[in-house]
């Protein structure tokens, strides 16, 4: 049997929530965070590390922004709450790229790495498909307003 490692993410259907557009940058965050991943186990340097790591920041933090806007588009129920997990997960990265800035061991850097992959796709399955089921149960959830 083949098993994926530890610090790869595999996009499956299982983690759409049936809006393409969040899809879309749900499935570039993956290959981000892969791309971290990937980095780290080869040992890259701290400062090309750190690039990685901010790509994944920026990325998540304008997709989080896009995903508030949609949520007060179309009315979801659990926006406020959902807005402030992401404002913790915000903080916990810019705690988890001060630390990474630091002088740390590689197996702290693989940590890390591991860490923000595991708050992320943690994010999507148990908090994105909140609002799958809330799209999936309206039928203009997600559709263009006219």
């Amino acid at each position: 049997m083949n098993a994926t490692p530890p610090w790869t993410v595999t996009w499956t259907e299982e983690l759409s929530v049936g809006i393409p557009e969040i899809d879309d940058e749900h499935k570039r965050f993956v290959i981000l965070l892969n791309n971290l991943n990937a980095a780290i186990r080869e040992r890259a340097s701290a400062m090309a590390l750190e690039a990685l790591m901010q790509d994944v920041f920026a990325d998540v933090r304008e997709h989080f922004r896009h995903e508030e806007q949609l949520f007060a588009q179309y009315g979801y129920e659990g926006h406020d709450r959902h807005a402030r997990q992401h404002e913790q997960i915000i903080r916990k990265f810019e705690e988890m790229s001060d630390t990474f800035r630091g002088n740390i061991s590689e197996s702290e850097r693989i940590q890390i790495g591991l860490d923000i992959k595991n708050i992320l796709v943690s994010h999507l399955i148990n908090e994105d498909m909140k609002y799958r089921d809330m799209q999936r149960a309206s039928p203009t959830a997600g559709e263009e307003q006219e």
